[in-house]
């Protein structure tokens, strides 16, 4: 694109300027933007933010001070005490886990690591991993688990990753990696696989090297355990390229490691290395043709391979010499000798690809964090944390069905980036009455549609995969080219006389080679394979092979095709993504060679138009990450408004609803009763808003809209952390409220226990009073009737006999106190008395009263 004098002399005057983020530069444009990422690539600052979105430019040398622990205690402080956020990967995975923790606006996050094969994907997820294990070292069930799911990276980079021409670590598969939360605890995880690259197995390109485990377990075996497994340190067909032995074997020791940590020990690790043997002794098989068909020549090796699989010699030649047909309307089994030495080659091959699919299956299930793992997004409380790491885009000398899957994953996830966020935003603005121009066609294309919808490439390719009729790949070429007429994205010149059709992908054209294309594509494995391997001896063949599904079946189902399973993965991915908050990683390559501290200018610059960095720029410089719409934001930040005004608004907001509950008709059952106009929206209104807005400093934070507030990073972290020292004084108020209600608590429980135990022992004295009162009367009578008898036999006068019968009836009657007969007290009684707060409080102590007679002084 053409740049104005303008432009060019902003750039000229502020090309000293090197900002974080590109938003943030006078002048934007795409020769200011590369210089802006070239100088911070040479000064070893290869993360820049371009909005809310991450660019990460790979500088094919490691920066180990860019990634220690005390940058992370940087990171997390700035992010708890709302300091700078600079751009770097560890940033991205801080905000995601933050805005997962206060449930910010669809509630689950998720982490989108996209680019180029060789541009850094898989590193950058291995750091998002190791911050969310870092972070959580004050949960230790939390950090175990984070620790278990960053294990996973080494054993599934060792099966999943291969050496190539533009990647020493390309990915050859997708992954999904899911971490379920409900409150602060994690519920499960889950890693999710999808298209994995199992032609590479059986045959690898010639300038190119087969999966990392094959090279790392011939390098790591001792010499025993070599030949415990029939191997050697030479070169097998499958181990093409060239590989060091000593870095292998020190991946090799790692991989154990990780084995272990993840509960996978050596009974199983053994099984594996046995499974993976016999892998690498398959590829060594070879034939030769005989009168009644083929043979093999290697008769030992089979002897081996039999044993270890399970299965006899003669049942494993069957295997790769003989095809099986069973006919279910017939109830028959047919079985026919393969005439020529490529049919047996491609059995062989075909039995190579099964096990090593399903012994990765397998790992797969085997590395998740429960047993049966059930991924649910909705949920009571329930939130997902998901990081993307998908396969970048490709383009080789020799492009197959793998490149075309892969590169139609990218045109997905690209058309999700556009739809989902920047046309989503650019809608927003404009409903807001903010409007920004904005090129789009240097961004969007129809490849997505040529590719699969309607009469597409993928129809055609399915169509002539259910077909049982051989077809030359140049009547493939022409069919595929005969939609050129709907679309001009399909090449149809010189091309169709060698086989291959091109496509013009938002990165440019590749062309794609027919050759095989419709075998690959229909991926049919003989019947008589998995039955063999289901009915093995061996206990963990057994095992891995317990469950067969349709790709293992040789009548598949009509839909079933490496591209359909391929889309249906993909459409569950991307169904997931819409349903979080997505964070973008954009990961660039330097330069083409792969060379350490080279920047390409021309190379970058083309990437960044592709990925359409440029469109998020002008979007994200008048618009704001956040936005909240008016009765979210007031329901979110009500609290750091004044109680008068809430008091009214709440006044305002009941009127308002009456009327509108006035004016609005009852719902009429058309259309869906979501659409149905409700009484509660509407309550909250731009002068209710505004009580909030004063609360930030700086104009420049936030931008009022017609039906949402639109805040900048710095506006909504200010708001955050105000409500949150709001929450922090309310919950000082109720805790101090609450010691109190707590204190006053205690001392009425030992109010009402004083007065309770004064009763009691009240009501005790009553009845031991009344006691020694009854007593003290019978024996009063008693001495007084032996006294009047003792009288009466005496000599005396009659006064004195009736002063005694009146003194015996005044001893039968019952006294107010009690007094001991026997000796008479001469002096006052003294008693110590307790003292207390309440009324007839001043009670004799139990040990203190008197008890009877005895006690008189």
């Amino acid at each position: 694109p053409g740049f104005s004098t303008t432009d060019l002399l902003l750039d000229y005057w502020f090309h000293i300027l090197v900002m974080e983020n590109i938003v943030n530069l006078p002048s934007v444009n795409q020769l200011s933007v590369i210089e802006n990422i070239e100088e911070r690539f040479n000064d070893k600052n290869i993360y820049t933010w371009a909005g809310s979105t991450l660019i990460a430019v790979n500088p094919f040398e490691h920066f180990k001070e860019k990634y220690s622990e005390s940058l992370i205690n940087v990171i997390k402080n700035n992010i708890k005490n709302d300091g700078p956020v600079f751009p770097h990967i560890y940033s991205v995975a801080a905000k995601a886990d933050q805005m997962l923790n206060m449930n910010y606006g669809k509630g689950n996050q998720a982490i989108m690591v996209s680019g180029e094969s060789g541009a850094g994907k898989t590193l950058s997820v291995h750091y998002i991993l190791k911050w969310l294990t870092h972070k959580s070292v004050d949960h230790p069930g939390v950090t175990d688990v984070y620790m278990r799911v960053s294990d996973t990276n080494p054993i599934l980079e060792a099966f999943g990753n291969a050496h190539t021409c533009r990647n020493i670590n390309s990915s050859r598969f997708g992954k999904l990696i899911l971490i379920s939360y409900c409150g602060n605890k994690i519920t499960h995880t889950e890693i999710q696989t999808f298209l994995l690259e199992k032609t590479r197995v059986s045959k690898p390109a010639s300038q190119e090297r087969n999966f990392h485990i094959l090279y790392q377990l011939v390098s790591g075996l001792g010499e025993e355990e070599l030949h415990l497994f029939n191997l050697n340190k030479t070169k097998y067909k499958l181990l093409t390229g060239s590989w060091d032995m000593d870095k292998e074997a020190k991946d090799f020791k790692r991989l154990i490691h990780c084995l272990r940590k993840l509960d996978i020990y050596e009974d199983e690790q053994i099984e594996m290395f046995s499974l993976l043997s016999c892998i690498i002794l398959l590829g060594e098989v070879t034939f030769y043709p005989t009168k009644e068909g083929c043979a093999v020549k290697e008769k030992d090796l089979i002897c081996v391979i039999s044993e270890r699989l399970g299965l006899s010699r003669e049942c494993l030649t069957q295997l790769l010499t003989s095809y099986v047909v069973s006919l279910k309307k017939r109830d028959s089994v047919f079985e026919r000798k393969l005439d020529t030495v490529e049919e047996c080659e491609n059995c062989r091959d075909c039995l190579i690809r099964l096990l090593y699919t399903k012994l990765f299956d397998w790992l797969v299930t085997r590395l998740q964090y429960s047993p049966t793992p059930q991924f649910k997004v909705e949920g009571a409380g329930e939130r997902v944390l998901g990081i993307l790491d998908i396969f970048g885009f490709e383009s080789f000398n020799v492009n197959r069905l793998e490149q075309l899957c892969i590169n139609y994953a990218n045109e997905r996830v690209h058309q999700f980036y556009v739809n989902n966020f920047l046309k989503e935003q650019h809608q927003i603005l404009l409903q807001e009455g903010i409007n920004v121009s904005v090129d789009w066609n240097s961004i969007s294309n129809m490849c997505v549609e040529v590719l699969d919808t309607g009469v597409s490439v993928f129809s055609i390719i399915n169509e002539i995969s259910h077909l049982k009729l051989p077809i030359a790949p140049e009547e493939v070429c022409r069919r595929l080219t005969s939609i050129n007429s709907r679309s001009h994205l399909m090449l149809n010149r010189k091309f169709e006389l060698q086989a291959t059709f091109g496509i013009k992908h938002y990165t440019g054209v590749v062309m794609y080679t027919a050759n095989d294309l419709i075998e690959k594509n229909r991926d049919k494995i003989p019947e008589n394979l998995p039955d063999a391997l289901f009915n093995s001896s061996n206990l963990f063949i057994r095992s891995i092979f317990s469950t067969q599904d349709a790709s293992l079946v040789g009548k598949a189902k009509r839909h079933d095709s490496v591209i359909s399973r391929f889309k249906s993965s993909l459409n569950h991915m991307l169904s997931f993504m819409k349903k979080c908050e997505v964070h973008y990683v954009k990961c660039l390559k330097s330069n083409q060679d792969s060379e350490p501290r080279s920047f390409d200018r021309s190379y970058v610059s083309e990437q960044l138009v592709k990925a359409g960095t440029l469109q998020t720029i002008a979007i994200c410089r008048a618009s704001f990450p956040f936005h909240m719409p008016f009765a979210c934001l007031w329901e979110r930040y009500k609290v750091l408004t004044t109680k008068t005004f809430r008091a009214s608004k709440n006044r305002g907001s009941r009127k308002r609803l009456r009327e509108n509950k006035e004016n609005i008709a009852p719902y009429s059952g058309q259309g869906s009763e979501k659409d149905s106009p409700s009484p509660h929206k509407e309550l909250t209104s731009r002068y209710d808003v505004k009580a909030i807005v004063r609360v930030i400093p700086f104009p420049s934070w936030y931008r009022l809209g017609l039906t949402r507030l639109l805040l900048s990073e710095k506006g909504f972290n200010h708001l955050e952390n105000l409500v949150a020292v709001k929450r922090s004084h309310s919950a000082r108020v109720l805790q101090r409220r609450w010691r109190q209600i707590l204190v006053k608590r205690r001392w009425a429980a030992i109010t009402v226990q004083k007065n309770v135990r004064r009763m009691l022992d009240r009501r005790r004295y009553l009845l031991l009073k009344q006691a020694v009162l009854t007593i003290q009367k019978y024996c009063r009578f008693v001495l007084q009737r032996r006294r009047l008898c003792a009288d009466s036999s005496s000599n005396l006068s009659g006064q004195d006999r009736q002063d005694s019968v009146i003194k015996l009836s005044r001893s039968f009657q019952r006294r107010r106190s009690m007094v001991s007969i026997r000796r008479l007290p001469q002096v006052p009684i003294k008693f110590i008395i307790r003292k207390g707060i309440l009324p007839g409080a001043g009670v004799l102590p139990w040990f203190e009263r008197p008890r009877g007679i005895e006690d008189a002084l």
